[in-house]
């Protein structure tokens, strides 16, 4: 049994009674069925076919736009507003037309049902036709782009083998069917662009090969002396075709940290201040939204006690975060990258960081910024 509301007293009462309990107003069928479209429950919903918003499925018209939903108006609707897959052209003046149609909407031209039958038969063929040509044309589109891409990534390689390398040397004992190829690149160099140096060689390597199979390691050192006596290197591959293997490499975990070569730690005193401006941008944060929201500690928990507040002011408090990262940000001349770790360096190397009263400053200068 579903509730209705009473159109006098406007409380609560059940659709099968005959009069409001309260006010003894008349509940006729029509109030009913007025007040169920007015107020649609889940599953008694469609979307407007002209505006497109929810309405309920029995309704006569449309509450927004006023669209007639009456099987003779949703007819009329659809004859002017054809879909793609529900027209044909009009064999008088070829212009585009709704197949329910009888007469063409622009030259008045009446159609028969024979007629209709084969301008719909011809509509589909050519929108077959369409689709076809449609689906070659992506196939034909993601068979360039597969043969390209390769050729994309080959100079991509070369290029930054050209910038990395600074000297080459190839290697070859045809005993052993092993060959050897050593690099001497930049000490700047990263862990994914050793990757593709090393992968680059060896492809050049064994596209100019003579031997059927063999055993290929390209080695990359980044000192000198070291790459004359062939020591330690920063990165190997090793490649074994008699194995059918993939290519393994293997990389100098000492000297090699972090996806770059160690380097000596050298305390900046720029990036030190510029880490005590922005280390307290979260208590900031706290602050203004205490500043925005003033109230006593028993009035706050009462406020967060209700879902809806607490969202609502944890979502405030999240943007303003982010307003004030993008302040930082800007004021610095950071990224977002280089701003996250500019604040995790400060953090793990125990940086001064903003006293009380100098992140208080903050609220005089929110609004000017914001």
């Amino acid at each position: 049994m579903a509730l209705i509301q009473c159109p006098e007293c406007k409380r609560l009462v059940s659709e099968k009674a005959s009069a409001c309990p309260k006010c003894g107003f008349q509940i006729t069928s029509e109030i009913v069925k007025k007040y169920k479209i007015n107020h649609p429950k889940l599953g008694e919903t469609m979307n407007c076919i002209a505006c497109k918003r929810v309405i309920h499925k029995e309704s006569d018209f449309c509450k927004y736009c006023k669209q007639d939903l009456s099987d003779e108006g949703l007819r009329k609707f659809r004859i002017e507003h054809p879909s793609y897959f529900a027209t044909v052209k009009c064999p008088t003046c070829k212009k585009t037309i709704s197949e329910l149609s009888t007469q063409c909407m622009y030259c008045n031209t009446d159609i028969q049902p024979e007629e209709m039958a084969a301008l719909k038969a011809h509509s589909s063929k050519r929108r077959s036709k369409g689709c076809i040509t449609i689906i070659l044309v992506f196939f034909l589109l993601v068979f360039i782009m597969y043969i390209t891409e390769p050729q994309k990534e080959n100079h991509k390689n070369e290029r930054l083998a050209s910038h990395q390398v600074i000297k080459k040397t190839d290697e070859e004992t045809t005993v052993s069917f092993k060959h050897f190829v050593s690099l001497m690149v930049d000490k700047d160099i990263k862990r994914q662009e050793l990757k593709s140096l090393l992968l680059h060689y060896m492809n050049e390597r064994v596209s100019a090969r003579t031997t059927k199979k063999f055993v290929l390691y390209v080695y990359a050192y980044t000192d000198s002396l070291r790459y004359k006596r062939g020591e330690q290197w920063i990165g190997m591959l090793e490649f074994n075709e008699f194995q059918n293997s993939a290519p393994r490499i293997t990389f100098d975990e000492i000297n090699l940290f972090d996806g770059a070569l160690k380097k000596a730690e050298v305390n900046d005193p720029l990036r030190e201040k510029m880490f005590f401006d922005v280390s307290d941008y979260d208590y900031e944060a706290t602050l203004i939204m205490e500043d925005k929201y003033p109230m006593s500690t028993n009035d706050q928990i009462t406020y967060m006690q209700n879902d809806r507040n607490r969202n609502q002011y944890i979502a405030e408090e999240e943007a303003t975060k982010d307003k004030l990262i993008r302040y930082y940000m800007k004021k610095h001349a950071l990224t977002r990258s280089q701003f996250d770790a500019l604040y995790a360096e400060g953090n793990e190397k125990n940086w001064t960081k903003k006293s009380v009263e100098e992140s208080k400053k903050i609220k005089a200068v929110y609004r000017s910024f914001m």
